[in-house]
C-alpha cells in the first residue's frame, strides 16, 4: 500500500483523536495495526502522539514488524508491555491517551488503565472505523482482485454440483481453491448450504448430500492485501420448482432495485427499504430476516450496516454489499450477494460476473 498512505492514514488519526482532548492514542485490534500500519502480525500495540508513533511487539514479531511497517515508526521490543509503554509515554509528558472502548473487553480496559498508572484513558469514537469506511483506490483495487478470486472459486465449486455430492465436500473444495489461488487465509468460512439447509441463512455446511430439485447457498469470500470480497450465488440441482424460481426472481430484482438506487447520502435504513419494498411486491418481504448488506473491507462486516433502524448516511468511496434473500421453512431459500463501490454516480459493481436473472439449473 506504500509508507505515505500509512503516515497520512496515523497523521490524521492524530488529528482526530487530538480534537478529542487525547494526548496520544493507543490500539491493538489487529485491523487497526494492518490499515494504519500495514503490520499483519496478530499482536501488538501501536502508540501514536503528536510528531511520532511507536509498535510495541514481543519477540515474535520483532523480524516482521520492522520489515512491514514504515520505517518512521519506531518498533519497541518488549517483555513487560504497560511499563514500556508508560516510560514511553511519562518520557513524552503524556498524561491523557486516546482508546476505543468498543475494541476492549471490560476486563481488558481496566487492565489497561492499571497497568498505566495515572494516565487518564479518554474514551474516543470510532475514528479509525470511520477513516476506514472510505476507501482508497489501492483498497478498492484490493478488493476487486479478491472478487475476482471468489467468482473463480464459486466456479470452481459449481462445476462440482451434482446429486450425490456432500455439503462439506463443496466447502472443503471451494476452501482449498482460495488458499491454493492465494488467498490470503479466509474472510470467513464459506457455506454450502443445500434442500431445507438452504432456508438457514447461516447454515452451517453438513454431511447432506445434493438432491434433484433442491436450491444450493453458496456463500464465500477471499482475502487479497488483506481486504475481503463476500459474494452469494443460489442455484437449483436440475430443473427448479416454480416456487424456487419465482423466489430467485424477487431476490434478483429486489437487488437490482437496491444497486440502481444506492448512492452517496442516501441513509443506510433507506436502502434496506427499497429492496424490502421490491420484494414486498412479491409477497415475500416476511421471509426477509437479515439487513440487506454491509460495509466490507479489512474485515467482513464493516461499516456502514443496511439495515432496519440504522440513520447513517452513505459516503462516497464506501464498498458495501448488496445480499437480499428469502428464506421459506420447508422449500429453501434464495440468496443473491455482489459487491458495489459507491462513487459520485451511483453504485459500481465490483463483482465482475453478475448472477444471472433466472436461477441456473445445474
Amino acid at each position: 500500500m506504500g509508507e505515505r498512505k500509512h503516515l497520512s492514514r496515523l497523521r490524521r488519526l492524530w488529528r482526530k483523536a487530538s480534537d478529542e482532548g487525547a494526548e496520544a492514542v493507543i490500539t491493538s485490534f489487529p485491523p487497526h495495526l494492518r490499515y494504519l500500519l500495514g503490520f499483519s502480525g496478530s499482536t501488538g500495540w501501536l502508540v501514536v502522539c503528536e510528531g511520532e508513533a511507536a509498535l510495541f511487539v514481543d519477540g515474535r514479531y520483532t523480524s516482521q514488524a520492522k520489515r512491514e511497517v514504515p520505517e518512521e515508526v519506531e518498533v519497541v521490543e518488549v517483555k513487560r508491555f504497560y511499563e514500556e509503554v508508560k516510560g514511553w509515554l511519562k518520557e513524552r509528558g503524556v498524561s491523557a491517551v486516546g482508546v476505543f472502548p468498543q475494541r476492549f473487553t471490560v476486563d481488558g480496559y481496566e487492565r489497561l488503565k492499571r497497568g498505566l498508572g495515572r494516565v487518564r484513558l479518554v474514551k474516543l469514537p470510532a475514528i479509525i472505523e470511520e477513516m476506514r469506511a472510505v476507501k482508497e483506490d489501492c483498497e478498492v483495487e484490493a478488493i476487486k482482485e479478491a472478487c475476482r478470486l471468489a467468482q473463480r472459486a464459486f466456479e470452481r465449486a459449481l462445476g462440482l454440483v451434482r446429486e450425490g455430492v456432500e455439503e462439506q465436500e463443496l466447502q472443503a473444495e471451494i476452501v482449498y481453491f482460495l488458499l491454493k489461488s492465494g488467498s490470503e487465509g479466509l474472510p470467513f468460512d464459506p457455506i454450502v448450504a443445500s434442500g431445507e439447509n438452504s432456508a438457514l441463512p447461516h447454515a452451517k455446511p453438513s454431511g447432506r448430500r445434493l438432491k434433484k430439485g433442491d436450491l444450493v447457498i453458496f456463500d464465500l469470500g477471499a482475502r487479497v492485501r488483506g481486504y475481503c470480497s463476500d459474494i452469494t450465488r443460489t442455484v437449483s440441482v436440475g430443473r427448479a420448482s416454480s416456487e424456487a424460481r419465482r423466489m430467485y426472481r424477487a431476490v434478483w430484482e429486489a437487488q437490482r432495485r437496491a444497486a440502481e438506487r444506492a448512492r452517496p447520502g442516501m441513509s443506510e435504513e433507506g436502502l434496506y427499504r427499497v429492496a424490502e419494498r421490491a420484494l414486498k411486491r412479491w409477497g415475500m418481504s416476511e421471509y426477509f430476516k437479515h439487513g440487506l448488506g454491509h460495509g466490507l473491507g479489512l474485515e467482513i462486516h464493516e461499516s456502514p450496516s443496511l439495515a432496519k433502524g440504522r440513520k447513517g448516511r452513505l459516503k462516497r468511496g464506501m464498498v458495501i454489499t448488496i445480499e437480499p434473500g428469502v428464506y421459506i421453512e420447508g422449500v429453501g431459500g434464495v440468496r443473491i450477494e455482489d459487491d458495489f463501490l459507491l462513487t459520485a454516480k451511483g453504485a459500481e459493481r465490483l463483482t465482475e460476473e453478475p448472477a444471472p436473472p433466472r436461477i441456473l439449473e445445474v
